[in-house]
Protein backbone atom coordinates (compact mmCIF):
# COMPACT_ATOMS: atom_id res chain seq x y z
CA UNK A 1 0.00 0.00 0.00
CA UNK A 2 1.04 3.43 -0.68
CA UNK A 3 2.14 5.88 1.77
CA UNK A 4 -0.72 8.39 2.73
CA UNK A 5 0.30 11.80 4.21
CA UNK A 6 -2.35 13.27 6.37
CA UNK A 7 -3.83 16.92 5.38
CA UNK A 8 -5.76 17.51 8.75
CA UNK A 9 -8.47 20.20 7.90
CA UNK A 10 -9.91 22.26 10.57
CA UNK A 11 -13.89 21.20 11.38
CA UNK A 12 -15.62 23.46 12.28
CA UNK A 13 -18.88 22.39 14.30
CA UNK A 14 -22.06 23.72 13.49
CA UNK A 15 -24.79 22.53 15.96
CA UNK A 16 -28.48 23.11 15.15
CA UNK A 17 -31.53 23.32 17.48
CA UNK A 18 -34.16 20.51 17.09
CA UNK A 19 -36.44 23.97 16.83
CA UNK A 20 -34.67 24.78 13.70
CA UNK A 21 -33.79 27.82 16.14
CA UNK A 22 -30.16 29.45 15.84
CA UNK A 23 -27.22 28.29 15.92
CA UNK A 24 -25.25 27.68 19.30
CA UNK A 25 -22.64 30.30 19.33
CA UNK A 26 -18.73 29.26 18.90
CA UNK A 27 -18.56 30.52 22.33
CA UNK A 28 -20.74 27.64 23.89
CA UNK A 29 -19.34 24.59 21.46
CA UNK A 30 -16.90 23.64 24.41
CA UNK A 31 -19.79 23.02 26.65
CA UNK A 32 -21.76 21.52 23.79
CA UNK A 33 -18.80 18.58 24.63
CA UNK A 34 -17.63 18.24 21.26
CA UNK A 35 -13.58 17.70 20.34
CA UNK A 36 -12.32 19.66 17.82
CA UNK A 37 -9.84 18.05 15.21
CA UNK A 38 -6.65 19.96 15.20
CA UNK A 39 -3.89 19.59 12.30
CA UNK A 40 0.11 19.77 12.36
CA UNK A 41 3.28 19.33 10.75
CA UNK A 42 6.71 17.79 10.92
CA UNK A 43 9.83 19.70 10.93
CA UNK A 44 12.96 17.53 11.06
CA UNK A 45 16.57 18.23 11.48
CA UNK A 46 19.74 16.15 11.80
CA UNK A 47 18.87 14.42 15.57
CA UNK A 48 15.45 15.59 16.00
CA UNK A 49 11.97 16.35 14.92
CA UNK A 50 10.17 19.27 15.70
CA UNK A 51 6.00 18.82 15.99
CA UNK A 52 3.97 21.88 15.50
CA UNK A 53 0.47 22.09 15.48
CA UNK A 54 -2.40 24.86 15.63
CA UNK A 55 -3.95 25.25 18.65
CA UNK A 56 -7.94 24.88 18.22
CA UNK A 57 -10.44 27.76 17.87
CA UNK A 58 -12.22 29.30 20.87
CA UNK A 59 -11.38 26.64 23.57
CA UNK A 60 -8.99 26.94 26.45
CA UNK A 61 -6.37 24.15 27.32
CA UNK A 62 -4.66 23.47 30.38
CA UNK A 63 -1.67 20.93 28.61
CA UNK A 64 -1.34 18.95 25.73
CA UNK A 65 0.02 15.31 25.93
CA UNK A 66 1.97 14.30 22.72
CA UNK A 67 1.93 10.66 21.52
CA UNK A 68 4.26 8.75 18.93
CA UNK A 69 4.61 6.00 17.62
CA UNK A 70 7.87 4.22 15.58
CA UNK A 71 7.88 2.65 12.14
CA UNK A 72 11.49 0.18 11.12
CA UNK A 73 11.08 -0.10 7.35
CA UNK A 74 13.09 -0.38 4.62
CA UNK A 75 10.64 1.07 2.25
CA UNK A 76 8.49 3.99 3.06
CA UNK A 77 5.46 2.16 1.45
CA UNK A 78 5.76 -0.53 3.83
CA UNK A 79 4.47 2.38 6.29
CA UNK A 80 0.78 1.69 7.23
CA UNK A 81 -1.61 3.34 9.33
CA UNK A 82 -1.86 2.04 13.31
CA UNK A 83 -4.59 1.72 15.66
CA UNK A 84 -4.01 4.77 18.70
CA UNK A 85 -2.99 1.59 20.67
CA UNK A 86 0.20 1.41 19.01
CA UNK A 87 0.99 5.19 20.05
CA UNK A 88 2.75 5.79 23.29
CA UNK A 89 2.59 8.65 25.39
CA UNK A 90 6.03 10.56 25.38
CA UNK A 91 5.77 14.03 26.60
CA UNK A 92 3.33 16.72 28.20
CA UNK A 93 3.46 20.04 27.66
CA UNK A 94 1.48 23.57 28.89
CA UNK A 95 -1.23 24.60 27.09
CA UNK A 96 0.26 27.59 25.84
CA UNK A 97 2.51 26.20 23.77
CA UNK A 98 1.90 24.91 19.94
CA UNK A 99 5.82 23.23 19.36
CA UNK A 100 7.74 20.72 20.70
CA UNK A 101 11.09 19.13 19.71
CA UNK A 102 11.86 14.77 19.82
CA UNK A 103 15.31 14.47 20.36
CA UNK A 104 14.55 11.13 21.33
CA UNK A 105 14.67 9.78 17.81
CA UNK A 106 17.06 7.39 15.68
CA UNK A 107 18.08 7.79 12.26
CA UNK A 108 16.41 5.45 9.70
CA UNK A 109 13.51 5.56 11.70
CA UNK A 110 10.26 7.03 10.81
CA UNK A 111 7.69 8.97 12.91
CA UNK A 112 4.17 9.55 13.65
CA UNK A 113 2.47 11.38 16.65
CA UNK A 114 -0.78 12.48 18.44
CA UNK A 115 -1.30 16.22 19.81
CA UNK A 116 -4.09 16.14 22.10
CA UNK A 117 -5.49 18.99 23.87
CA UNK A 118 -6.75 18.71 27.73
CA UNK A 119 -8.79 21.27 30.12
CA UNK A 120 -9.09 20.90 33.82
CA UNK A 121 -11.93 22.09 35.77
CA UNK A 122 -12.84 21.05 38.85
CA UNK A 123 -9.76 19.21 39.28
CA UNK A 124 -10.50 16.61 36.57
CA UNK A 125 -9.34 16.64 32.77
CA UNK A 126 -11.42 17.10 29.38
CA UNK A 127 -10.06 16.00 26.03
CA UNK A 128 -11.02 19.27 24.13
CA UNK A 129 -9.11 18.82 20.45
CA UNK A 130 -7.46 15.88 18.95
CA UNK A 131 -5.36 15.30 15.76
CA UNK A 132 -5.46 11.34 15.77
CA UNK A 133 -7.22 10.29 12.67
CA UNK A 134 -7.83 6.58 12.36
CA UNK A 135 -6.46 5.04 8.89
CA UNK A 136 -4.07 7.57 8.22
CA UNK A 137 -0.30 8.76 9.28
CA UNK A 138 1.86 11.53 8.87
CA UNK A 139 5.32 10.62 9.49
CA UNK A 140 8.83 12.37 9.18
CA UNK A 141 12.35 10.95 9.74
CA UNK A 142 15.30 13.11 11.43
CA UNK A 143 18.24 13.26 9.40
CA UNK A 144 18.74 12.75 5.62
CA UNK A 145 16.51 9.98 4.49
CA UNK A 146 17.91 7.62 2.41
CA UNK A 147 17.32 8.14 -1.00
CA UNK A 148 16.19 6.25 -3.87
CA UNK A 149 18.10 5.71 -7.13
CA UNK A 150 16.29 4.81 -10.44
CA UNK A 151 17.02 4.73 -14.02
CA UNK A 152 16.79 8.38 -15.25
CA UNK A 153 16.93 7.66 -18.92
CA UNK A 154 14.44 5.08 -19.65
CA UNK A 155 12.90 6.85 -22.58
CA UNK A 156 10.12 9.27 -21.04
CA UNK A 157 12.24 12.25 -20.45
CA UNK A 158 15.92 11.12 -21.66
CA UNK A 159 17.39 8.49 -23.19
CA UNK A 160 20.97 5.90 -22.21
CA UNK A 161 23.08 5.55 -24.98
CA UNK A 162 26.76 3.43 -25.16
CA UNK A 163 28.18 7.29 -24.55
CA UNK A 164 25.60 8.85 -21.84
CA UNK A 165 23.55 7.37 -18.54
CA UNK A 166 21.17 8.61 -16.64
CA UNK A 167 20.57 8.74 -12.90
CA UNK A 168 17.64 9.76 -11.01
CA UNK A 169 18.10 10.51 -7.24
CA UNK A 170 14.84 11.35 -4.80
CA UNK A 171 13.75 11.83 -1.32
CA UNK A 172 10.42 12.28 0.00
CA UNK A 173 11.66 12.58 3.50
CA UNK A 174 13.84 14.16 6.52
CA UNK A 175 15.84 17.08 5.77
CA UNK A 176 16.28 18.86 2.52
CA UNK A 177 19.65 17.79 1.07
CA UNK A 178 22.44 20.55 -0.20
CA UNK A 179 23.75 18.37 -2.83
CA UNK A 180 24.06 14.78 -4.39
CA UNK A 181 26.82 12.73 -4.82
CA UNK A 182 27.23 10.02 -7.05
CA UNK A 183 29.04 6.47 -6.66
CA UNK A 184 30.35 4.28 -9.53
CA UNK A 185 32.33 0.65 -9.67
CA UNK A 186 32.13 -0.40 -13.49
CA UNK A 187 31.79 -4.85 -13.38
CA UNK A 188 34.62 -6.65 -12.14
CA UNK A 189 35.36 -3.53 -10.21
CA UNK A 190 35.15 -4.32 -6.25
CA UNK A 191 35.10 -0.59 -4.93
CA UNK A 192 32.52 2.06 -5.59
CA UNK A 193 34.57 5.57 -6.81
CA UNK A 194 32.89 8.68 -6.45
CA UNK A 195 32.59 10.17 -10.25
CA UNK A 196 31.59 13.74 -11.67
CA UNK A 197 28.29 13.77 -12.88
CA UNK A 198 26.37 16.83 -14.73
CA UNK A 199 23.49 18.07 -12.66
CA UNK A 200 21.01 19.01 -16.19
CA UNK A 201 18.13 20.61 -14.38
CA UNK A 202 17.97 24.20 -12.80
CA UNK A 203 17.65 24.47 -9.07
CA UNK A 204 18.37 23.29 -6.06
CA UNK A 205 17.86 19.87 -5.04
CA UNK A 206 14.30 19.31 -3.40
CA UNK A 207 12.66 16.37 -3.76
CA UNK A 208 14.67 14.77 -6.93
CA UNK A 209 16.63 15.46 -9.60
CA UNK A 210 18.54 13.69 -12.88
CA UNK A 211 22.00 13.44 -13.39
CA UNK A 212 24.34 12.70 -16.41
CA UNK A 213 27.37 10.49 -16.68
CA UNK A 214 28.96 11.34 -19.79
CA UNK A 215 32.13 9.38 -18.81
CA UNK A 216 30.99 5.51 -19.55
CA UNK A 217 32.73 3.23 -21.82
CA UNK A 218 30.83 1.86 -25.02
CA UNK A 219 29.81 -1.50 -23.98
CA UNK A 220 30.52 -1.90 -20.14
CA UNK A 221 28.30 -2.29 -17.70
CA UNK A 222 28.13 0.06 -14.46
CA UNK A 223 26.49 -0.58 -10.78
CA UNK A 224 25.65 3.10 -9.10
CA UNK A 225 24.85 4.49 -5.90
CA UNK A 226 23.95 7.85 -4.59
CA UNK A 227 24.39 9.68 -1.38
CA UNK A 228 22.58 13.13 -0.15
CA UNK A 229 24.48 15.62 1.87
CA UNK A 230 24.07 18.48 3.82
CA UNK A 231 26.41 21.28 4.70
CA UNK A 232 27.14 22.25 8.18
CA UNK A 233 30.22 23.95 9.48
CA UNK A 234 32.30 24.03 6.17
CA UNK A 235 31.75 19.96 6.32
CA UNK A 236 29.89 17.74 4.29
CA UNK A 237 27.52 15.39 6.32
CA UNK A 238 25.68 11.86 3.79
CA UNK A 239 22.81 10.41 4.07
CA UNK A 240 22.95 6.49 4.35
CA UNK A 241 23.62 4.86 0.42
CA UNK A 242 21.15 4.22 -1.85
CA UNK A 243 20.04 0.69 -3.75
CA UNK A 244 21.83 0.36 -6.10
CA UNK A 245 21.37 0.72 -10.02
CA UNK A 246 23.11 -1.27 -12.77
CA UNK A 247 23.29 0.23 -16.26
CA UNK A 248 24.76 -0.65 -19.42
CA UNK A 249 26.12 1.73 -21.90
CA UNK A 250 24.62 0.11 -25.09
CA UNK A 251 22.62 1.01 -27.47
CA UNK A 252 18.95 2.23 -26.11
CA UNK A 253 17.00 0.49 -29.11
CA UNK A 254 18.74 -2.39 -30.53
CA UNK A 255 19.93 -1.91 -33.92
CA UNK A 256 19.92 -4.43 -36.98
CA UNK A 257 20.64 -5.04 -40.21
CA UNK A 258 18.04 -7.26 -42.36
CA UNK A 259 17.94 -9.85 -44.86
CA UNK A 260 15.57 -11.82 -46.91
CA UNK A 261 16.69 -15.04 -47.63
CA UNK A 262 13.92 -16.81 -49.31
CA UNK A 263 12.68 -15.49 -52.23
CA UNK A 264 9.11 -13.68 -53.17
CA UNK A 265 6.07 -15.89 -53.27
CA UNK A 266 3.29 -18.13 -51.39
CA UNK A 267 5.46 -20.30 -49.41
CA UNK A 268 4.78 -22.31 -46.18
CA UNK A 269 7.79 -20.72 -44.92
CA UNK A 270 10.20 -18.13 -44.97
CA UNK A 271 13.60 -17.00 -43.46
CA UNK A 272 15.67 -13.87 -42.52
CA UNK A 273 19.29 -13.08 -41.54
CA UNK A 274 19.45 -10.27 -38.59
CA UNK A 275 23.52 -8.84 -37.81
CA UNK A 276 23.28 -7.18 -34.68
CA UNK A 277 25.05 -4.19 -33.89
CA UNK A 278 28.26 -4.26 -32.09
CA UNK A 279 27.08 -1.87 -29.25
CA UNK A 280 23.56 -3.83 -29.06
CA UNK A 281 22.15 -5.57 -25.78
CA UNK A 282 21.01 -8.63 -25.32
CA UNK A 283 17.58 -9.23 -27.79
CA UNK A 284 15.38 -12.52 -26.94
CA UNK A 285 12.96 -14.01 -29.24
CA UNK A 286 10.57 -16.48 -27.75
CA UNK A 287 9.11 -18.93 -30.25
CA UNK A 288 5.39 -20.05 -30.85
CA UNK A 289 2.71 -18.22 -31.57
CA UNK A 290 1.30 -15.83 -29.07
CA UNK A 291 -1.13 -13.62 -28.14
CA UNK A 292 0.35 -10.20 -29.69
CA UNK A 293 2.34 -12.11 -32.32
CA UNK A 294 4.34 -12.14 -34.18
CA UNK A 295 2.95 -11.18 -37.49
CA UNK A 296 4.74 -10.36 -40.96
CA UNK A 297 2.64 -7.55 -42.91
CA UNK A 298 3.58 -7.15 -46.44
CA UNK A 299 1.56 -4.81 -49.31
CA UNK A 300 2.80 -5.41 -52.97
CA UNK A 301 1.53 -4.40 -55.79
CA UNK A 302 -0.81 -2.06 -54.35
CA UNK A 303 -3.00 -5.30 -52.40
CA UNK A 304 -2.56 -5.32 -48.99
CA UNK A 305 -1.97 -8.74 -47.60
CA UNK A 306 -3.10 -7.49 -43.83
CA UNK A 307 -1.27 -8.62 -40.85
CA UNK A 308 -0.50 -12.86 -41.28
CA UNK A 309 0.41 -14.69 -38.27
CA UNK A 310 3.62 -16.81 -37.97
CA UNK A 311 5.81 -18.76 -35.67
CA UNK A 312 9.06 -18.32 -34.99
CA UNK A 313 10.15 -22.05 -35.86
CA UNK A 314 13.88 -22.33 -36.18
CA UNK A 315 17.55 -20.57 -36.04
CA UNK A 316 20.81 -20.83 -37.79
CA UNK A 317 24.71 -19.39 -37.45
CA UNK A 318 25.23 -20.74 -40.41
CA UNK A 319 22.32 -20.86 -42.63
CA UNK A 320 22.71 -24.50 -42.89
CA UNK A 321 22.06 -26.14 -39.43
CA UNK A 322 19.37 -25.36 -37.75
CA UNK A 323 18.36 -25.66 -34.43
CA UNK A 324 15.14 -25.71 -31.95
CA UNK A 325 14.29 -22.03 -30.61
CA UNK A 326 15.28 -22.60 -26.55
CA UNK A 327 12.60 -23.08 -24.41
CA UNK A 328 13.98 -19.96 -22.60
CA UNK A 329 13.94 -17.96 -25.59
CA UNK A 330 16.97 -17.22 -28.32
CA UNK A 331 19.17 -14.66 -27.03
CA UNK A 332 20.90 -12.43 -30.01
CA UNK A 333 23.86 -11.28 -28.62
CA UNK A 334 25.95 -7.99 -29.56
CA UNK A 335 28.01 -7.83 -33.06
CA UNK A 336 25.99 -12.18 -33.63
CA UNK A 337 24.86 -12.95 -36.98
CA UNK A 338 21.49 -15.24 -36.93
CA UNK A 339 19.58 -16.71 -39.30
CA UNK A 340 15.74 -16.92 -38.26
CA UNK A 341 12.99 -19.66 -39.78
CA UNK A 342 9.27 -18.67 -39.55
CA UNK A 343 6.20 -20.21 -40.64
CA UNK A 344 2.77 -19.28 -41.70
CA UNK A 345 0.10 -20.49 -39.02
CA UNK A 346 -2.33 -20.84 -41.44
CA UNK A 347 -0.13 -23.23 -43.75
CA UNK A 348 1.12 -20.76 -46.36
CA UNK A 349 1.32 -17.35 -47.17
CA UNK A 350 2.28 -14.82 -49.31
CA UNK A 351 6.55 -13.37 -48.90
CA UNK A 352 7.75 -10.38 -50.44
CA UNK A 353 10.46 -10.52 -49.43
CA UNK A 354 12.56 -7.09 -49.76
CA UNK A 355 10.33 -5.93 -52.21
CA UNK A 356 7.21 -4.27 -52.46
CA UNK A 357 5.67 -1.31 -50.79
CA UNK A 358 5.80 -2.79 -47.68
CA UNK A 359 7.48 -6.57 -45.75
CA UNK A 360 7.66 -6.14 -42.10
CA UNK A 361 7.56 -8.45 -39.52
CA UNK A 362 6.52 -6.93 -35.56
CA UNK A 363 7.02 -9.11 -32.26
CA UNK A 364 5.19 -7.41 -29.66
CA UNK A 365 6.04 -7.50 -26.23
CA UNK A 366 4.81 -11.09 -24.94
CA UNK A 367 7.39 -12.23 -27.44
CA UNK A 368 10.47 -10.60 -26.98
CA UNK A 369 12.24 -8.61 -24.31
CA UNK A 370 16.03 -6.32 -25.07
CA UNK A 371 17.69 -5.25 -22.27
CA UNK A 372 19.97 -2.36 -23.47
CA UNK A 373 20.83 0.74 -21.65
CA UNK A 374 17.28 1.40 -20.39
CA UNK A 375 16.71 -0.71 -16.51
CA UNK A 376 12.50 -1.56 -17.42
CA UNK A 377 10.37 -1.43 -19.98
CA UNK A 378 8.80 -3.68 -22.60
CA UNK A 379 10.07 -4.42 -26.04
CA UNK A 380 8.43 -4.03 -29.38
CA UNK A 381 10.77 -5.49 -32.24
CA UNK A 382 10.14 -4.76 -35.75
CA UNK A 383 11.99 -6.30 -38.75
CA UNK A 384 11.43 -4.24 -41.86
CA UNK A 385 12.84 -6.46 -44.67
CA UNK A 386 12.25 -3.55 -47.77
CA UNK A 387 14.44 -1.27 -45.57
CA UNK A 388 17.07 -3.61 -44.55
CA UNK A 389 16.79 -2.46 -40.97
CA UNK A 390 14.93 -3.78 -37.96
CA UNK A 391 14.92 -2.49 -33.89
CA UNK A 392 14.26 -3.37 -30.52
CA UNK A 393 12.15 -0.31 -28.56
CA UNK A 394 12.08 -0.57 -24.92
CA UNK A 395 8.66 0.80 -24.47
CA UNK A 396 8.26 2.65 -20.75
CA UNK A 397 4.53 2.83 -21.25
CA UNK A 398 4.42 -0.89 -21.37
Amino acid sequence: MKKTKRLLVLLLVIVTAVSLGPAISAENVSAAGKVQAIKYSLVPAMKSIKVKWNKPQNRKVSYYVIYRTEFRVKDIYDIEPVPMSDYKKVKKVAGWKSAWKDREVRQGCYYDYVIRGYRKTGGKAKLVCDSYRPGATYYQCPGLQRPDLIDGGYGENYCNSKSKLYLYVQRTDGMTPSGVAIFRKAKGESEYQKINVKDIEKGKFDCGKTYLDDTVRPGETYYYKAKTYVKRFGKKKYSPASNTVKLSALNFEGKYAAKAMTAEGTVKEFSIRLVSDKYNGVLTLQSGAGFEGPVYATVDGGKDYGQQRITLKSYSKDNKNWCAIPSDGLQITAGQTVYLKFRFDSGSGYFSAGSGEESAIDFMYEKTAYAGSAAFGTTETVIKLKEGTASAFPDYDN
